[in-house]
């Protein structure tokens, strides 16, 4: 699962269109790399990434889903603000705390 950062809603817009192609091919023409346990894919200058193995699925009404997954790697989350979709838009959110996400390496 790709982090976005603040500035991705392009990003976000490009992947979270109902009805858009699913699978791999939705990547065609994007760069991307493979996350190392998942083998999911991972996109490039992202605030950061999990790898996660699925733990529990459920469909809800409407066209909506809900995943749990185990996280088995995580990579970046170096400083700055998470994007959110938050009532019909995307927001950049500094979390934790207010200079963002801690300088640093993996989580």
């Amino acid at each position: 699962m790709s982090v976005l950062g603040g500035g991705d809603a392009e990003v976000a817009r490009r992947f979270g269109v109902p009805g858009r192609m699913l699978g791999w091919d939705q990547f065609a023409g994007f760069a991307y790399a493979v996350a190392p346990t998942s083998g999911a894919p991972v996109l490039p200058e992202v605030l950061g990434w999990l790898d996660c193995i699925l733990v529990a699925d459920a469909d809800l009404a409407l066209g909506q889903c809900v995943v749990s997954g185990q996280v088995v790697a995580a990579e970046g989350f170096g400083p700055g603000c998470a994007l959110v979709r938050r009532a019909g838009g995307y927001s950049a959110v500094p979390s934790p705390g207010k200079g963002g996400f801690p300088a640093g390496g993996a989580v």
